[in-house]
């Protein structure tokens, strides 16, 4: 079994060597959060346990990697590109507690078929690791928040990069779980209806224009909503606004951070890969709901572990 890299920005000493043999990566990461009812074992009492059907909110860190190998000597049925899917998902109750958490890491190899053929995608791994504690005594919890370490089954104790984007929000995730009487995601879901509304009053009945600025969001949403053509009376626009937000999620809650690496010494047939070197301006910076929708939807294309909870919530079983 090939060995396990979590993204370096989550964590300390440990570098993805797994990302290192490829001429040009294109490595794209957020962070989304959503709600999910998961039957939990909890206490009732001094003898009783019992399974309870809980609201958990979900916070996952996604990186997705377009990785290019090198084009001299590989032929027409070959594979010349991977794929390398990894999240890192973190639970937590209403309470804002850490319940349970799990890593996933998906690779595939994509193969061009023929010229103007859609390329052919076979999977090379597929990992799963759970996190070892469990719920009891708030074990994990405190783990991830005192200890600031992470332990997965079968593997090494790794220490939390606590300057991360990803780890911030937990923290502030589970103390707005902990302090409110409403999720974090139903809150993120709210406020933005709220502002939908404040802004049905500031057209006033007529119509919704093509460029909206401030309301950068706006433009995401007419982007996606032909339907509403630009020319809505009142009545309909309060038809629509119900449809528009899923207080259950998925809710980009970071930046989407597009990087663009190179291996300008790429070698494979001597054996020389040195590690990628990002390439300049290549961060960009550049962030909308469009963006993150983009890249949202990019990521529910794979079959990844989140991805199907994800599209339970966007398609429920009835």
């Amino acid at each position: 079994m090939s060995e396990i890299y979590l993204p370096e920005k989550l964590v300390h000493g440990q570098v993805e060597k797994d990302l290192h043999p490829y001429h040009r990566r294109v490595s794209t990461s957020f962070c989304v959060a959503f709600t999910l009812n998961e039957p939990t074992p909890m206490n009732t009492g001094n003898k009783y346990k019992d399974n309870l059907d809980a609201c958990l909110t979900a916070v996952s860190w996604v990186e997705d990697h377009f990785c290019e190998y090198e084009s001299i000597g590989i032929g027409l049925n070959d594979p010349n590109h991977n794929r390398i899917v990894k999240t890192l998902t973190i639970y937590m109750d209403r309470g804002g507690y850490i319940v349970s958490g799990q890593y996933h890491e998906l690779n595939f190899n994509m193969h061009s078929v023929e010229d103007n053929l859609p390329k052919k995608l076979t999977v090379k791994s597929n990992y799963q690791r759970k996190f070892k504690r469990d719920s009891e005594e708030n074990l994990l919890h405190k783990e991830i928040f005192i200890d600031k370490v992470f332990n997965l089954e079968g593997m090494l104790e790794l220490k939390i990069n606590t300057q991360s984007d990803f780890y911030k929000l937990l923290q502030t995730v589970s103390i707005y779980n902990r302090s409110m009487d409403m999720s974090f995601v139903y809150s993120i879901a709210q406020e933005k209806q709220i502002e939908w509304e404040q802004f049905k009053k500031v057209i006033a009945v007529v119509s919704i224009p093509v460029m909206i600025e401030g309301y950068a969001w706006v433009k995401a949403l007419q982007t996606g909503i032909t339907l509403i053509n630009y020319l809505c009376t009142a009545d309909n626009v309060m038809k629509l606004s119900d449809k528009l937000f899923d207080f259950r999620g998925p809710v980009v809650i970071s930046d989407v951070f597009t990087n663009y690496f190179t291996n300008m010494n790429f070698d494979p047939q001597r054996d020389i890969i040195p590690e990628p070197k990002i390439e300049d301006g290549g961060s960009d910076l550049r962030n909308t709901e469009l963006k993150k929708l983009s890249a949202l939807n990019d990521f529910l294309e794979i079959q990844t572990i989140v991805g199907n909870e994800i599209k339970k919530i966007k398609e429920p079983n009835i």
